[in-house]
């Protein structure tokens, strides 16, 4: 019959290399490695609207494309990198690249009363929820 020894740190350690995998190739996927990144958004609703807040830094405003569809809003923009003479970095942490980003609503949104600001680097964008019809009870004759 033979021993075998178990260690709960060999365990430990197991777990921990795959929760450092998980984590290193969540950062790589928003990273200007691969050309993507995803801005910030803060979401808001009232009784007749939606309001999104999405963080656009170093993006000009005519470079930001935003669409409507059905109940869902599409913003396409891409920021690209400022070339500078000196390239010395002892970190390079913001992202550049293109990148899509799509929000669905509950409700459709009425696309021909949307409107969109855009002040310091933060796109404002308010959505009006499209009139729902009332249900109309039916008689069967």
């Amino acid at each position: 019959m033979s021993i075998i020894k178990w260690s709960p740190f060999n365990e430990l350690d197991a777990i921990q290399e795959q929760m450092n995998k998980l984590f290193e190739g969540s950062k790589k996927q928003s990273s200007s490695d691969f050309g993507s990144w995803i801005p910030s958004a803060d979401i808001s609703e009232d009784d007749n609207n939606y309001q999104i807040m999405v963080d656009l830094p170093g993006i000009p405003k005519d470079k930001i494309d935003i669409s409507v569809s059905g109940n869902t809003l599409t913003l396409r923009a891409e920021r690209k990198e400022k070339k500078e003479t000196k390239q010395n970095y002892y970190r390079a942490e913001r992202a550049v690249g293109f990148f899509e980003r799509q929000f669905t609503f509950n409700h459709d949104i009425d696309d021909s009363k949307v409107t969109a600001s855009y002040k310091d680097g933060v796109l404002e964008i308010k959505l009006p929820k499209q009139k729902q019809d009332k249900s109309k009870l039916i008689k069967i004759q």
